[in-house]
């Protein structure tokens, strides 16, 4: 596949103009494209997903130019959460409600030990576990301390990668250093403008 088919179809998954404008300052969604297949981004196309932001404790979304088969699944991101977050941390927490997406059958921890898997497969182990301990710490809804630290156990117990395979991530320990990947940075940078 081509990337730039890949990143017409990502950038579709974002409607909300101030969610990509808030988020991909530091190239965050970028990171979250070069994570995700094109069979993945397919996937949550055909899903209708959507991923908003949202400032607690309410906020009023515009989404424009949406057509609906079906359902609409929202992804929401709270922005004072995001504040807490470190880049890695939000990009497992994406992660994990995509996986909630791709399991919706699963419920109670079932759901939530494969949402977790989906975020460490893709090599963000390290940051989920951070960001269920930055969760029971702040105490956030949907963070509660029992359920957390169960799931913290369950990702500990698992042999997942220790990172993304993003290719320009600075944190990533086996880096390639081919010209493709300056290609790629360049792309992926410019996707949500």
């Amino acid at each position: 596949m081509e990337l730039k088919t890949k990143e017409i179809k990502f950038k579709s998954l974002f409607r909300q103009k101030s969610f990509t404008d808030y988020y991909d300052l530091s190239g965050i969604l970028g990171n979250l494209l070069i994570d995700l297949s094109e069979e993945e981004i397919d996937f949550l196309v055909n899903k209708n997903v959507v991923f908003i932001r949202t400032c607690n404790p309410a906020s009023t979304i515009n989404i424009k130019n949406i057509e609906i088969n079906g359902e609409l699944n929202l992804i929401n991101f709270d922005h004072y959460m995001f504040k807490k977050l470190m880049p890695e941390e939000f990009l497992a927490v994406l992660l994990h409600e995509i996986g909630h997406i791709k399991n919706p059958e699963l419920k109670g921890m079932e759901a939530e030990y494969a949402a977790d898997k989906l975020a460490a497969e893709k090599g963000y182990k390290k940051w989920i576990i951070s960001s269920l301990k930055k969760g029971i710490q702040n105490e956030w809804m949907g963070f509660e301390k029992d359920s957390c630290k169960l799931r913290i156990e369950k990702l500990n117990e698992s042999d997942y990668p220790k990172y993304s395979e993003a290719k320009y991530r600075d944190d990533y320990d086996d880096k390639d250093d081919d010209d493709d990947d300056d290609d790629t940075k360049d792309i992926v940078q410019t996707i949500i403008k």
